[in-house]
């Protein structure tokens, strides 16, 4: 996603706004209620857009798609060999997707978008395995639909197969998802590529490299502005896939609901990647917290799958261990003494759910570090600088 500089001209995003507006074209000049044509033309023209970027890539993915259909149209137990086969496989690639085996490396997108693919049919078959007479009728237009729907390609939202369907909007609402569509992309190509990028992955990361600034306030400053172009980034991006999911008529899943507000760490990832963090939850967490009923550990867990999610590497397994021990951290606070005195007054809630802001948005600023350079040497010598080392 950090090399998407040019959002509009280059090629290959610049499809993707040809797809919808072809797309958009077609659904215009059939009948509207006519469900089944509408998920015909979307995913004929997903199917088409996505073979096109990375063929061998679809192709892999296609495989994985048509195996769990398989699985749920011929009923198959979740005892059978196939639902852990299906599992082991689906988390492989996630895996393997960072060292490029399968997938080219001139690709930007379909890595990225190919692990939302991948959680999506990771909760299918977990859904699946849990009520099988409720997939008995699947229809191949309705699966395929769901698993191809290309305006979630670039950076997800994780939408689950239940909470997938066709949706009538509105005049007003397309208007608005018209006017949202296109202030996201002018948002993208002014602020985002032109200012947050320039400005924290090339001008603070050069002073900080070569210690112009020091070390507390570069290593800092370098770390918050990264995390501020990713959040910014990843709304934008949920934005415009939202609006394109809506001007074709499908329903949409919220991403974010103001994660810069928040007051402590928890809170946080409760509004931040809504889609992502709520299917580590429902997954990975309450799974983990029913066998080991150590809610800390089920943390860890949590928080470790979603790194590896982002990319299989040192910098995102730090990242998760450090969100994941600031979160065990807060929960033990949250349950001792100290807190139930510091929250007994309405003034004093108001200050220490200042402070938290301050310090839970400063600490996610300054764990973005490791992620934000590559080089994982490189990242832990730039958040040593923190400490004046």
């Amino acid at each position: 996603m950090d090399n998407l500089i040019n959002f509009v001209f280059e090629s290959r995003v610049f499809l993707f706004l040809a797809f919808t507006l072809v797309a958009l074209g077609f659904i215009e000049f059939t009948n509207k209620q006519d469900i089944k044509v509408k998920k015909i033309l979307v995913l004929l023209a997903s199917v088409s857009l996505m073979a096109y970027l990375d063929f061998y890539s679809f192709l892999i993915m296609s495989v994985c798609a048509g195996l769990v259909f398989a699985m749920a149209r011929k009923q198959l137990s979740p005892h059978r060999k196939i639902y852990p086969l299906s599992l082991v496989l689906i988390g492989f690639l996630i895996v393997i997707k960072d060292y490029h085996i399968f997938f080219s490396l001139e690709n930007y997108y379909l890595p990225l978008g190919i692990s939302y693919y991948f959680f999506r049919l990771i909760s299918f078959v977990i859904d699946y395995s849990k009520d099988i007479q409720k997939y008995k009728d699947i229809k191949v237009i309705d699966f395929f639909s769901w698993v191809y729907f290309f305006p979630i390609f670039l950076a997800g939202p994780i939408q689950r197969y239940n909470s997938f369907s066709a949706k009538e909007f509105s005049k007003a609402e397309r208007d608005k998802f018209y006017g949202a569509l296109l202030l996201g992309v002018c948002i993208k190509l002014t602020l985002v590529d032109n200012v947050l990028y320039p400005f924290g992955y090339q001008y603070l990361k050069q002073h900080t490299t070569l210690d112009v600034l020091p070390g507390f306030l570069a290593s800092s400053l370098f770390g918050f502005v990264c995390f501020i172009h990713a959040y910014i980034d990843l709304f934008l991006y949920t934005l415009i896939s939202q609006s394109v999911s809506g001007l074709l008529g499908f329903s949409y899943v919220h991403n974010f609901d103001k994660p810069h507000l928040a007051t402590n760490i928890s809170e946080f990832w409760n509004k931040y990647h809504i889609s992502l963090s709520s299917w580590t939850r429902d997954y990975i967490f309450f799974p983990t917290l029913i066998k080991t009923k150590k809610a800390w550990l089920s943390t860890y867990a949590s928080m470790f799958v979603m790194g590896i999610w982002h990319s299989a590497t040192w910098n995102w397994v730090t990242w998760s261990i450090c969100h994941a021990t600031l979160i065990n951290i807060y929960s033990t606070f949250k349950r001792s003494q100290w807190y139930k005195k510091l929250t007994r007054e309405a003034w004093q809630r108001s200050v220490l759910g200042l402070l938290g802001n301050v310090f839970t948005l400063y600490f996610v600023g300054i764990i973005f570090i490791f992620v934000a350079i590559p080089d994982y040497k490189e990242a832990v010598r730039i958040f040593l600088k923190l400490f004046g080392q």
